[in-house]
């Protein structure tokens, strides 16, 4: 073993061990598992050392790749034989300088802090050690560093500006950057404080100069600490950076999504475009902007396929959406008339059950949610797993990973569809596609609330039908098929359970409700649900029944229910007796509604009258009254309420109260277009 104890203004005067064939560790004695080491190239070191011609780069690679050659070969011979002069005679160079190269391979690892440096070592000239400033002196190199380290309080402050980012004590700053920390860092020790009205560091001591203040210093110390402690990465990146920057590094589960359907990843989206109603006022028909549409998607994680959806005008999405998404998924699919120019469904394309044969019904076994409070609501907990007969599984709060597969799809669905619209906000205030009015140019060259309709069912059925490299270059559908075709062998669909009198079909509500009516008086039997009565043939001759409590299926189209005893035994149909909830369909929510504006004075239904026509001229009364008050234009809530009724009960049903319906070509309804919404060929 042999020891030096050199000493100079760089490097520390303590003993360095030198390790010789004798007394290396023997775990490092067999060179070949040493960890490797790529020679720099000519390009990279051009792209480092810009001063370099290419002609001088090419060289000195070539030499530090013949030196990093000579060397290996001769530490080869030396740790395989032991013999130090066959060595040196394959290494070419003096004794000196080959056990310094040796002990270089086995210095720890700068970067891990584990093993060895290994053949890295051999390249020239590789800095395996940080500089740090031993002597005074007067160069700067390296004078900051000892500075902040010989000054604890100092350095306790400058280090918690940098956590805080630039923060109070407690709380941290919204929007850190590296040159206000220094600025204030510098002030802390340069601006006169207390009585006399001295700086903390007196001028012309270091750092302190009175020029510069050691400002470069700070803001590469800054920098360094940043990247070097992760404690940062919350305030100085996010909380989403910071919580997702180990993400993979852990246990890996096994996959649940082993087949088609077997997990079903749910998730909403807000779109990132506004579009408008056209609604008769008093000086014909105005454009009003709609809120952004949230989008409620189910995808198979299995065969990457969007399965169903639902969408509503809306700021929050609500339970029954998310079973809206799955009643659609198990309906079978027809495509939308389409009146955008330039935009068509692909070859192929479409959602499996219409399309893919043998798809009657879509039941998974389990569900992926997010912890939004929507989805612990009691229809999705009790009514959507009993009906489907699968699991749940929430994920935890901030952890969107637990539904990668969905998170990732909506946002393709943004960059090659949304994103592209004239009306698009973009994907943050700094988005250069972003609208500077959203508002206005929904109202001017934005795109109609149906239309907006087409464009999601359009995005989707063309999605399910583009190749997908996670399907090894081929549809979504097509993968399903393929699943279909050996599904004796391989794969089959789950069934739905039987529904009983407590545990509907899926998209059927459930109340308890009591039998009514009158002996005496020979009030014939009836159930009253949403304030009106319901009755047929098969109950108004039950006097028998009067007072008994029934469970009454409410469906999507409450005009019709269905009616079950406390024993299961089905009762039959029952039909509204009011006339006027006859005329239009309505789901049990428009109902309540409706009864709770004529309750409150707010709307008035005439007799025999629909009130379904009568909600939307409510709606467009107060929307127009609003955009008036306004003087330009902005998102009216009424105005979306309006488009989701038109969504949910078809336009066909409704006819404005307030004046006749322009014409799509009338001059003062100019309808936009879309121009060109493609999608690429490989769209995922």
């Amino acid at each position: 073993m042999l020891s030096t104890t050199s000493t100079d203004a760089v490097h520390s005067p303590d003993v360095v061990k030198t390790f010789t064939f004798k007394t290396i560790p023997f775990e490092y004695r067999n060179c070949e598992s040493w960890p490797t080491a790529q020679k720099p190239t000519a390009v990279e070191l051009a792209k480092w050392f810009p001063h370099l011609s290419k002609e001088q780069a090419d060289e000195r690679a070539t030499q530090i790749s013949e030196r990093f050659d000579r060397l290996q070969m001769g530490m080869k011979v030396y740790l395989s034989t032991g013999s130090l002069r066959d060595g040196l005679a394959e290494a070419r160079c003096t004794k000196e300088v080959f056990y310094r190269q040796l002990n270089r391979c086995l210095l720890a690892n700068p970067i891990t802090g584990e093993g060895i440096v290994g053949w890295a070592g051999l390249i020239s000239q590789l800095r395996l050690h940080g500089y740090k400033r031993v002597r005074d002196g007067a160069g700067t190199a390296g004078q900051f560093q000892r500075w902040i380290s010989e000054n604890q309080p100092w350095r306790e402050l400058l280090h918690r500006m940098i956590e805080k980012g630039n923060g109070g004590e407690k709380i941290a700053g919204r929007k850190p950057d590296v040159r206000s920390v220094v600025r204030n860092f510098i002030d802390a020790f340069s601006k006169p404080v207390g009585t006399d009205k001295q700086p903390r560091i007196p001028r012309g001591q270091y750092p302190h100069d009175g020029k510069s203040n050691a400002r470069r210093a700070i803001e590469r110390y800054v920098t360094r600490y940043v990247a070097t402690n992760t404690g940062t990465t919350a305030v100085w990146f996010g909380e989403d950076i910071a919580a997702r920057q180990h993400l993979g590094t852990g246990p890996q589960s096994f996959d649940l999504a082993t087949a088609p359907f077997d997990v079903l990843g749910t998730d909403a989206h807000t779109t990132d475009c506004l579009g408008f109603i056209i609604l008769n006022g008093p000086a014909g028909p105005q454009k009003v902007p709609v809120v952004r549409i949230q989008i409620v998607v189910n995808l198979c994680h299995c065969k990457r396929l969007v399965t169903g959806y639902s969408i509503c005008f809306r700021r929050q999405i609500q339970a029954k959406h998310v079973e809206e998404a799955y009643l659609m998924g198990n309906t079978p699919w027809t495509p939308k008339k389409i009146t955008v120019e330039g935009l068509s469904y692909a070859k192929g394309a479409g959602f499996p059950n219409g399309v893919v044969e043998g798809i009657t019904e879509i039941n998974p076994a389990l569900i992926r949610l997010d912890n939004a409070a929507q989805h612990y609501a009691k229809g999705i907990r009790t009514w959507l797993r009993s009906s489907l007969g699968n699991g749940i599984a929430w994920g935890g709060v901030g952890h969107w990973w637990r539904n990668a597969i969905t998170e990732r799809f909506f946002g393709t669905l943004e960059r090659y569809g949304f994103q592209r619209l004239p009306s698009s906000m973009g994907n943050g205030p700094q988005d250069p596609h972003r609208a500077a009015n959203p508002a206005l140019e929904a109202t001017g060259k934005g795109i109609e609330w149906d239309e907006l309709v087409q464009l999601v069912d359009v995005l989707l059925a063309n999605y399910n039908a583009k190749p997908h490299t996670s399907l090894g270059g081929i549809s979504p559908l097509d993968s399903l098929r393929t699943t279909m075709a050996s599904r004796l062998g391989f794969w089959i669909p789950r069934p739905s359970p039987p529904y009983t009198a407590s545990s509907p079909q899926l998209g059927v509500l459930v109340l308890r409700k009591r039998i009514a009516g009158s002996v005496r008086r020979r009030v014939a039997p009836y159930v009253e649900v949403g304030e009106a009565r319901y009755t047929a043939t098969c109950l108004s001759s039950k006097y028998d029944l009067i007072g008994q409590h029934v469970y009454v299926h409410v469906p999507q189209d409450m005009r019709t229910v269905e009616c079950y005893l406390d024993s299961g035994l089905f009762i039959g149909t029952l039909r509204c007796l009011d006339k006027g909830w006859q005329l239009s369909a309505h789901s049990y929510d428009v109902r309540q509604l409706v009864n709770a504006l004529v309750r409150e004075g707010e709307m008035y239904v005439p007799a025999g009258g629909d009130p379904v026509v009568a909600l939307f001229g409510h709606l467009e009364k107060k929307a127009i009254a609003e955009a008036k008050a306004a003087g330009k234009p902005q998102v009216s809530g009424n105005a979306s309420a309006a488009a989701d009724l038109l969504r949910r009960v078809g336009t066909s049903c409704i006819r404005p109260s307030t004046g006749p319906v322009q014409p799509a070509n009338d001059a003062r309804v100019k309808r936009n277009r879309l121009l060109g919404i493609k999608l690429p060929v490989s769209w995922e």
